[in-house]
């Protein structure tokens, strides 16, 4: 049998995150029944969203760098193994100057897919009232967020040196806001039992993790329209 007649029921589609393409093979008819439910029920397809597995691929190397800028008010590293370029801004005399070399290339980079770009100190001087945790976990409560991405940890040995790795795992979590908060100050704390239980979205039971085996990490929330009350 041809390979053509193979696949005649079969279909092909392709998704894009970070320039890596996810490949997944359906039959048509439990495809087009998928879609189906989702256009009804917005919230299904979220959960079917996050139940999918789609393979993560090792991250690329990333294309060089340009020269950092070189202006002392600004601290640039990056991690090759990472991809993380992180941006260092010095506070003098209790003041964050961000000189305009430095301004450009932060934008430039935050431009690009390849590399994760943070920034340390640009937000010195927030009101401390508006800006932290606890007030921000009472009016956010149970509303859901669904990009949580998810990495475990893993113990090997290499070269008989014992090392740890986050790996990712596939989809992303939905959980609320509060839950979040809550699993970060968790991580955060001394506390000898490190379980942290939370009910994910259109879960019925709680689900129990390690808080220093597994890191959450959310991403695309925006700040402005989901917190406005931290800019009063």
């Amino acid at each position: 049998e041809s390979t053509s007649n193979k696949n005649r029921n079969k279909r092909t589609s392709y998704r894009k995150r970070n320039k890596v393409d996810y490949v997944e093979i359906t039959d048509d008819v439990e495809k087009d029944q998928h879609h189906s439910n989702d256009k009804k029920n917005p919230l299904q397809s979220i959960a079917n969203l996050n139940r999918e597995k789609l393979p993560v691929s090792p991250l690329a190397p990333s294309a060089p760098l340009p020269k950092f800028p070189c202006t002392n008010f600004c601290s640039w590293s990056f991690n090759e193994h990472s991809r993380v370029l992180l941006a260092k801004f010095h506070v003098i005399n209790g003041h964050v100057e961000v000189k305009e070399e430095d301004e450009i290339f932060l934008l430039r980079m935050m431009e690009r897919t390849d590399i994760t770009v943070i920034s340390e100190n640009l937000a010195y001087g927030l009101n401390s009232k508006l800006w932290n945790l606890a007030y921000i976990k009472g009016f956010v409560d149970k509303e859901f967020h669904h990009k949580i991405r998810t990495f475990e940890k893993q113990n090997s040995r290499k070269d008989s040196t014992p090392t740890c790795t986050l790996i990712e795992k596939n989809g992303f979590l939905s959980m609320q806001m509060s839950d979040f908060i809550n699993y970060l100050e968790k991580r955060c704390s001394d506390d000898a039992d490190r379980t942290f239980s939370f009910t994910p979205f259109m879960c019925d039971s709680p689900k129990e993790i390690n808080v220093d085996d597994i890191g959450l990490y959310l991403i695309d929330y925006d700040l402005v329209k989901l917190l406005p009350r931290c800019y009063e």
